[in-house]
């Protein structure tokens, strides 16, 4: 089947991001009082927008997370984050290689963050306005709210879409939009286990870089 779209997670798929920004927030925790391994945060939170962790972090502390410690979490995202993330290995070469395939952003990071992230990168040109994130909606992924956005604005049925997803959570989204799903491993914050879950969770195929994805969607410009 030739697939007619590509729709991209940003955070662990285009930015090789969610290490670094799980780390710091790590840190945060513990100077708060709040104990919580990089593993952990790694499988409950780094793929969820940052009003959702924060409702889980609250509801682990038992309290609400004062402004102070958010404050602290967002410069701490910017040392080390916003300077030292860079791209997904081979996601350059594979959105030249796609080029003329529409394409889409489905994250769950803020707006500000993607923007200026593809930026940075130099891949804005490559989604234009099509950049929609779970930021700006009701629900957080698994809903399937921000890919059948990506698919009614690309005008494109779900089914001539492809979708490469990071978590569990974006996979059982993509899923329930009627969106065939790769499993993507390559980001430093994958753990044992994340590929078969995503398969469990629905994914077609399980992809551990941007050539595995290139083969098995046999799309090229």
């Amino acid at each position: 089947m030739r697939f007619e779209a590509i729709l991209f997670d940003f955070d662990g798929v285009i930015a090789n991001s969610k290490r670094l920004s799980t780390q710091a927030l790590v840190e945060s925790m513990a100077e708060a009082g709040m104990h919580i391994t990089l593993d952990e945060a790694l499988h409950e939170l780094s793929a969820r927008r940052w009003s959702d962790v924060l409702i889980r972090l609250e509801a682990r502390m038992g309290s609400e997370i004062p402004e102070s410690l958010i404050s602290q979490q967002y410069k701490r995202l910017s040392r080390r984050v916003i300077l030292e993330v860079g791209p997904m290995p081979g996601i350059e070469a594979f959105l030249d290689l796609t080029s003329g395939a529409p394409r889409a952003i489905t994250g769950s990071s803020e707006p500000i963050w993607i923007s200026q992230t593809l930026a940075r990168f130099g891949l804005e040109h490559h989604f234009g306005a099509h950049v929609y994130t779970t930021a700006t909606l009701a629900h957080d992924k698994p809903d399937s709210g921000v890919y059948l956005l990506a698919a009614e604005k690309l005008g494109i049925a779900p089914r001539r879409i492809v979708a490469i997803e990071d978590h569990v959570a974006g996979v059982k989204a993509a899923v329930a939009a009627g969106i065939p799903t790769i499993g993507f491993t390559a980001g430093a914050h994958i753990l044992s286990g994340d590929a078969e879950a995503m398969k469990a969770a629905g994914a077609k195929f399980i992809a551990d870089d941007f050539e595995d994805v290139a083969d098995w969607i046999g799309w090229v410009s």
